[in-house]
């Protein structure tokens, strides 16, 4: 019965439980699994633990959030469930959960301050340091081209009618290179970046063994989702001759569409921006989440490149997904382009590039500026439940602080869009 009403005290916050932040000399242990919110392709950035030092950063999170939580409870977009854990030196122990939209993550310092922590970097450039050996690369879903598989470079090529797996061996390839590239692609994510949750192009699964004290023949494995921002991995992938999967991917696809996301808020929500509309009958507001974008900054941009497809293309007949069929179904490009309203045709294959390394796979319309989806010269639906609608987090997030390059068309269509 103590413990029931002790529970329904905490609830209601009676004896400011809600608001406490512990001492960090209090504490025996504690876990922030920030790595639900930030990316970090080594995994090494473990939730739980006990060093004072990266306490003093988790407390401090901790903090910011229970003085923040007016705002965080009015954002207008989820990101992730943040759980906090302490165990004291008591044999006590404390939880939170707190729901941790965009618009805070952006404007945290906190956050910020432990992201760029060197004691955070410490642990990536570790990440991999329990690898005694590794046994085998398995690559999964490499879902473009099989092109760059030969015989002779002894590759255990295993086809089925959508998907390839690849196992890359020590002994024949440098897969110490490759740990090496993943350490230095997770080092190079900016804060805004690691936000992210952006499209993937292929997953490794890395088996290696460990050097853990008395059990050195124990096996482990790590997936790695590789993405269009890892461009170490990628060229790693490119030198061992093994696949250029981004060119392939350009190389495939004739277009994107972008067109602005609408977002619909609750009337009695204190964050609904300028110019909404309202609809007398339903209450529902309204608007299109470019309205609220930050504009993206005038940067020098690449040469446009000219890309190859695979099979010759007759420059009008695409393949778009349908998603009544879940397939990708013939489309004249010309017929699209004269239908696009609002929407932008984007066909330059460095504004492809770029859409493709910053689009949100998982994103909700809430938190992303733009939809994108792709056409494809060729018909291949092995990438159409991967490519064929991503969203774009422009305006939420920095571009400039993304380093989202776009050429002089684009930038104008997008910074058009968000007046």
């Amino acid at each position: 019965m103590i413990a029931a009403v002790l529970l329904g005290s905490i609830n209601f916050d009676i004896y400011g439980y809600e608001k406490r932040v512990p001492q960090v000399s209090s504490i025996k242990e504690m876990s922030m699994p920030l790595s639900n919110i930030f990316r970090d392709y080594t995994q090494a950035t473990a939730s739980l633990t006990e060093d004072p030092k990266m306490m003093e950063y988790m407390t401090a999170i901790h903090k910011e959030i229970v003085e923040n939580k007016s705002l965080i409870e009015r954002g207008t977009s989820a990101k992730s469930t943040l759980g906090i854990n302490y165990t004291f030196e008591n044999g006590w122990e404390m939880s939170r959960r707190y729901r941790i939209p965009y618009e805070y993550l952006y404007q945290s310092e906190a956050m910020r301050t432990w992201f760029n922590s060197p004691e955070r970097r410490d642990l990536i450039l570790h990440g991999f340091d329990n690898i005694q050996s590794i046994n085998y690369v398995q690559i999964f879903d490499y879902p473009i081209t099989t092109s760059y598989f030969e015989d002779e470079m002894k590759i255990v090529l295993d086809k089925n009618p959508d998907y390839g797996t690849t196992m890359l061996y020590p002994n024949v390839y440098d897969l110490d290179g490759l740990v090496e590239a993943i350490r230095k692609d997770s080092l190079e994510l900016s804060y805004a970046e690691a936000m992210l949750e952006p499209s993937y192009v292929l997953e490794m699964e890395l088996d290696y063994r460990t050097n853990e004290v008395g059990n050195p023949s124990k096996s482990n494995s790590k997936y790695i989702t590789v993405t269009p921002q890892m461009t170490h991995t990628l060229q790693w992938l490119i030198d061992q001759n093994i696949c250029d999967p981004i060119q392939d991917l350009l190389s495939l696809t004739a277009g994107i569409i972008l067109t602005p996301n609408v977002l619909i808020f609750d009337s009695t929500n204190d964050l609904v921006p300028e110019g909404a509309i309202v609809d007398e009958i339903t209450g529902a507001v309204t608007v299109e989440a470019a309205q609220i974008a930050i504009p993206i900054p005038t940067k020098e941009v690449f040469q446009s490149t000219t890309v190859d497809a695979t099979e010759p293309w007759d420059g009008n007949m695409v393949y778009r997904y349908d998603t009544y069929t879940g397939t990708l179904q013939p489309a004249l490009l010309s017929k699209i382009q004269s239908e696009l309203g609002n929407s932008y045709l984007v066909t330059d294959p460095e504004d492809i590039r770029q859409i493709l390394s910053w689009s949100d796979a998982h994103g909700s319309s809430d938190q992303n500026m733009f939809k994108i989806e792709f056409l494809y010269k060729h018909k291949d639906d092995r990438v159409s439940s991967r490519f064929s609608y991503l969203n774009l987090s422009a305006g939420i997030l920095s571009m400039e602080e993304c380093d989202f390059v776009a050429t002089p068309a684009l930038t104008n269509y997008m910074n058009s869009a968000f007046k």
